[in-house]
C-alpha cells in the first residue's frame, strides 16, 4: 500500500507539472523574447538595452538567451522583422477597404492600436533618426518606416484618381507628413507615459491630415511629371531583395514597373517574403497575381494583365520536348491570342522559328535560371 501510495503522489506531481508548465517549441521562445524587447523598450532606450535586462524580463538565464540569439543585435533584428509582420498583416487588412481614404484611415488606427499595445514602438521607430551610426539592424528600420510612406503615398494617389483628393496635391509630400505626425504624436504620448492614449488620438490625427490634404496642400511642384501612359511591354523580370536589403521599400517602384504592363503581360517579381499590401493593391488595380514560396527568403510574385492566359510550366521537362511543346502550342493559337510559359533555359533556338511565322515573341530569364516566354499571335497575323 506504501508503495502504491508513493506512486500516486509521484503521478499526481508528474500530472500537475506538465499541465501548468508545457514544453514550448524554439519558435515560441525566440517570440517570447521579441515581445519582451519590444515592451523592454517603452522604458529603457534602445542604446541601454541589455541582455541582462532582456533574460531578466522572459526569465531566462543569459547563457539560455544565447541559445535562441547570438547577441544583442541579433535580438533587435527579429524584434523588428517581427513588428514588419505585424504592420503588413495591418496594412493588409486595412486594403481590404473598398476606398483608399477609409483604407488610410484604418491603417492609421491600427498603427496606433499596435503602438498603444506595444509603447516601445516609437522608441524603435524613431531610434535610426536618432542615431546615424550604422548598425546591423538599420536597414531593417529604415524598410519599416519606407514601407509606411509607400503604403499612404500609393493610397492618396489612389484617392486621387478616385477625384477625392485634389490631384495637385503631392502625395509623396502628403505621405511625409502623415508619417511625421504619427511618429512625433506617438513619441509624445510615449514621453508622457500616455501611450494607452493611442488609439483615441488616431481619429483625431487622421481627420487633421485629411483637412489639409482636401484643401490642396501639400501642392505638387508644376513641373512634376504625370505618370506616363500605358505601354506595351508584354514581359519583364525584376528582382527587389536588393533595394530591400538596403532599407528601402521598393511598393513604388513596383507599381511604376506594372503601369507599360500590356493587358496580357507578365511581370514577374523576386521578392524575401509575401508582400501581402502589394498583392492587394495590384488586385484592386485590376491585375491577376499569383505568389509562392521558391526557397527560405525567396517568394516569386507572377503579375498578370487583365487579359493574360495563365502560365504553362515545362520548366521541369528534358529537352528538346520543351521546345516542342511550344511549337505545338502556337501553331492552335488564335488571332489576337498568347502564351505565356516557363522553360529550363532561354529558347534561343525556337525563337527565329516562332518569328518566321508571324508571331511576336519576348523573353525574359528569371533568378533562378528558368525563363518567361510571351508568344502573341498579332490581330493581322496569318497563321501558318
Amino acid at each position: 500500500m506504501a508503495a502504491e501510495g508513493v506512486g500516486s503522489r509521484i503521478s499526481y506531481h508528474v500530472i500537475t507539472y506538465s499541465q501548468v508548465s508545457p514544453r514550448r517549441t524554439s519558435r515560441d521562445r525566440r517570440l517570447q523574447i521579441v515581445e519582451s524587447t519590444l515592451k523592454l523598450l517603452a522604458v529603457s532606450s534602445v542604446e541601454k538595452l541589455s541582455t541582462r535586462q532582456i533574460a531578466k524580463a522572459v526569465g531566462f538565464s543569459q547563457p539560455a538567451l544565447f541559445r535562441h540569439f547570438r547577441s544583442r543585435d541579433a535580438i533587435l533584428t527579429a524584434t523588428i522583422e517581427w513588428v514588419r509582420e505585424q504592420l503588413t498583416a495591418a496594412a493588409s487588412l486595412a486594403l481590404a477597404e473598398a476606398s483608399p481614404l477609409v483604407a488610410l484611415e484604418q491603417f492609421v488606427t491600427s498603427l496606433c492600436c499596435f503602438a498603444q499595445k506595444h509603447p516601445g514602438l516609437p522608441r524603435l521607430l524613431f531610434y535610426d533618426h536618432a542615431n546615424p551610426e550604422p548598425t546591423p539592424y538599420r536597414n531593417g528600420l529604415r524598410h519599416l518606416v519606407s514601407m509606411q510612406h509607400e503604403l499612404v503615398a500609393e493610397l492618396t494617389r489612389q484617392a486621387q484618381r478616385n477625384d477625392e483628393v485634389p490631384s495637385t496635391v503631392d502625395a509623396q509630400i502628403a505621405s511625409t507628413m502623415l508619417i511625421a505626425l504619427l511618429r512625433g504624436t506617438l513619441l509624445r504620448l510615449q514621453g508622457r507615459n500616455e501611450a494607452t492614449a493611442a488609439a483615441q488620438t488616431a481619429p483625431q490625427l487622421f481627420r487633421f491630415w485629411l483637412a489639409a490634404v482636401k484643401c490642396g496642400e501639400p501642392q505638387r511642384a508644376a513641373e512634376a511629371a504625370a505618370e506616363p501612359p500605358p505601354g506595351q511591354r508584354r514581359i519583364a523580370t525584376v528582382d527587389v531583395r536588393p533595394r530591400l536589403a538596403a532599407g528601402e521599400d521598393p511598393l513604388s517602384e513596383l507599381l511604376r514597373a506594372v503601369i507599360p504592363l500590356h493587358s496580357s503581360g507578365l511581370l514577374e517579381v523576386t521578392v524575401p517574403f509575401r508582400p501581402g499590401p502589394l498583392i492587394n493593391l495590384l488586385t484592386r488595380k485590376g491585375y491577376k497575381v499569383d505568389s509562392h514560396e521558391r526557397a527560405p527568403d525567396s517568394w516569386s510574385m507572377q503579375v498578370r494583365g487583365p487579359t493574360a492566359p495563365s502560365i504553362v510550366d515545362w520548366s521541369m521537362l528534358e529537352a528538346p520536348e520543351p521546345m516542342e511543346r511550344v511549337i505545338e502550342a502556337v501553331s492552335d493559337l488564335g488571332t489576337g491570342r498568347c502564351l505565356i510559359a516557363r522553360l529550363p533555359r532561354n529558347p534561343r533556338q525556337v525563337l527565329p522559328i516562332l518569328i518566321a511565322r508571324g508571331l511576336e515573341v519576348e523573353v525574359a530569364e528569371s533568378p533562378d535560371g528558368t525563363a518567361l516566354l510571351h508568344v502573341t499571335r498579332p490581330d493581322d497575323a496569318e497563321s501558318q
